[in-house]
């Protein structure tokens, strides 16, 4: 007789009660039944198919197969969790408005178990509104004020550097190390190429294992991430200690940069934020404002490498800005409330390419929605994908058109929605939109620049970024 050791016994019997666990789950009835749908694998779910969307650039068709096989609202399984999609723009209307009511937030497992569970994008609340309030004391309109003149001019001088005439550039790595100059200068107060250069490869490492099945085995990203997560909050440790001392004898300002503003702020609730929820938070804070911005401002400069007429339009207006000031002058936020076009140029770059996939909910309560039963604890979907490239929503989709911006197209609501919305619409947007006019101003009052790849494509990995850096030439176009 055949006999098998008792592990691998163990092992086969495990996979068999997980197969009938799955089995019984998929098959569990409710009344009214829940959406159409498939849960795909055991276990997996379709996460490997929607990961793969994600870097093949496919993922609009991820979402639009399943709404015309299944209708407008659909189940899937994805990250461990069943899922429910709702489509634009009643889906989108639903989720937002019914924030802390019937669905709160709930990220990919994989990115809690990477970050901690203490930053605001895990919080709910009460205590999400304090930390908010928190954040939107270096985040807010009038706090930009304060950083538009730094941003300026490290933007001025890492361009004066990098960025030759008649050079041939991977783009996106060399926006990505700018952005990083830009992002720890403000949160940090870092001026040293060297102590930037020590946080740049962890946090490369942690942002490329964010959205990987949670393998916590060595060489897998998951687990490189997990370790650059501990790299980081060690070099974080050291910050948060020398400011502590900076502060107390009056070498550093309540108002200096991000670490100071969460060590010196008290919530709505009194209290201030432990060290531990500083550094998740400036942690989120890096993947919020540096990451897909990179991404946007990458976009941006490949559509208006393919649509000369827009590179034109743009270099007049940043050349009336810059014919109102002196030459040395940085930036001000008055300057930037004048680039209309530009913004306009930007919105229409991330609705052709998002930077980011979009979000989940969690449902907190069991509910109906259009006749079908959602349980509690289900997840909800929203994507960016499932609007941005539908005619119902923007004519003729496909073509490069800042004008749909123009403040009286009649953009149908819930349909655009690149910062997300309801209570928890990104609070980083108004910082985001500072970095991309700075630095486009000086990129377009400096060079004009060609694709060397113009059949490069963007894959999302987890942000979209272009394949292979945005290859361009630059040619001097000084003002």
């Amino acid at each position: 007789m055949l006999e098998f050791p008792g592990g691998v016994v163990a092992v086969v019997s495990l996979v068999l009660a997980g197969l009938w666990i799955w089995r019984a789950f998929s098959q569990k009835s409710y009344d009214p039944p829940t959406p159409p749908g498939s849960f795909g694998l055991p276990f997996l779910g379709e996460t490997l198919h929607l990961l793969y969307s994600m870097k093949a650039n496919s993922l609009s068709e991820f979402f639009e197969s399943r709404e015309r096989r299944y209708g407008p609202v659909f189940k899937t399984h994805l990250f461990g969790r069943p899922t429910v999609v709702l489509s634009p723009p009643l889906g989108f209307k639903f989720l937002f408005s019914n924030h802390g009511k019937l669905v709160e937030s709930s990220w990919p497992a994989p990115m809690k178990m990477i970050m901690g569970d203490k930053s605001l994008f895990f919080m709910e609340g009460q205590r999400a509104k304090s930390f908010r309030h928190i954040l939107m004391a270096f985040l807010g309109p009038e706090a930009m004020r304060r950083y538009v003149a730094r941003t300026s001019s490290i933007a001025q001088a890492h361009i004066e550097k990098f960025w030759l005439d008649g050079s041939e550039v991977r783009a996106y790595f060399l926006v990505k190390k700018a952005l990083f100059s830009v992002v720890f200068n403000l949160f940090l107060s870092i001026q040293n190429e060297e102590e930037e250069r020590e946080l740049l490869v962890p946090f490369e490492e942690f942002l490329h294992g964010l959205l990987e099945l949670p393998i916590n085995f060595p060489g897998t990203k998951f687990r490189q991430a997990k370790l650059a997560t501990g790299k980081i909050f060690g070099k974080l440790d050291k910050f948060i200690n020398k400011r502590k001392v900076e502060l107390q004898e009056g070498k550093a300002s309540a108002e200096q940069d991000l670490l100071s503003v969460l060590l010196t702020t008290r919530g709505e609730d009194g209290e201030l934020m432990s060290e531990e929820e500083v550094k998740q938070n400036i942690l989120m804070m890096v993947l919020a404002g540096h990451d897909t911005t990179a991404s946007t401002l990458a976009v941006s400069m490949k559509c208006i490498a393919e649509n000369p007429w827009c590179y034109d339009r743009l270099r007049q207006e940043h050349l009336a800005v810059a014919a109102a000031k002196d030459s040395s002058e940085p930036l001000r936020l008055e300057d930037l409330q004048k680039m209309n076009y530009t913004w306009k140029v930007v919105q229409e770059a991330m609705r052709l390419v998002p930077p980011a996939l979009g979000n989940t909910r969690i449902a907190i309560t069991h509910m109906t929605i259009e006749g079908f039963t959602v349980p509690k604890d289900w997840r909800f979907m929203w994507s960016v994908f499932q609007s941005n490239r539908r005619s119902a929503f923007f004519p003729e989709p496909d073509k490069f058109d800042p004008e749909r911006f123009n403040g009286s197209s009649g953009l149908i609501p819930y349909t655009y929605v690149p910062f997300g919305g309801g209570p928890r619409i990104c609070p980083g947007n108004e910082l985001a939109k500072m970095l991309l006019r700075v630095f486009l101003h000086h990129l377009l009052t400096q060079f004009q620049w060609s694709l060397l790849d113009p059949n490069e494509h963007i894959q999302m990995a987890p942000l979209a970024a272009p394949a292979n850096g945005l290859h361009i030439k630059l040619s001097k176009n000084p003002i």
